[in-house]
């Protein structure tokens, strides 16, 4: 028969795997510089620093976008798309993340630091 002990042994054991876990989770998403690459009709054209606040007007010939770099997250404060998704998207701050503005042809995303 398994005693007390032994539970709480065993459960303490996992609760310091999870915590290991995650905080190395946290480490590798945190250590690594990050960059805003934006990219319009499939050209990249500009990578901006995610630790650097920042405001960015992005023209084209269908309309623009502002895309703000705030507390080290990015979003669109404003377009004159008409479905505004992109401004109802929330703010992204991981690598792999993104935002989209489908009108205007352009892609907003996370990726690490130096990456083309």
């Amino acid at each position: 028969m398994i005693k007390r002990k032994e539970i709480i042994i065993v459960a303490v054991l996992i609760l310091i795997s999870l915590a290991i876990i995650g905080a190395h989770i946290f480490i590798s998403n945190t250590k690594n510089a990050k960059t805003v690459r934006i990219t319009q009709n499939n050209q990249v054209i500009m990578n901006l620093p995610l630790d650097k606040d920042t405001e960015k007007t992005i023209n084209n010939e269908d309309g623009y976008n502002i895309v703000v770099i705030k507390d080290k997250k990015v979003y669109v404060r404003e377009a004159d798309c008409k479905n505004q998704i992109c401004v109802n998207t929330k703010a992204i701050a991981n690598v792999g993340e993104s935002v989209a503005c489908l009108p205007h042809h352009l892609i907003i995303e996370i990726v690490p630091e130096g990456e083309n």
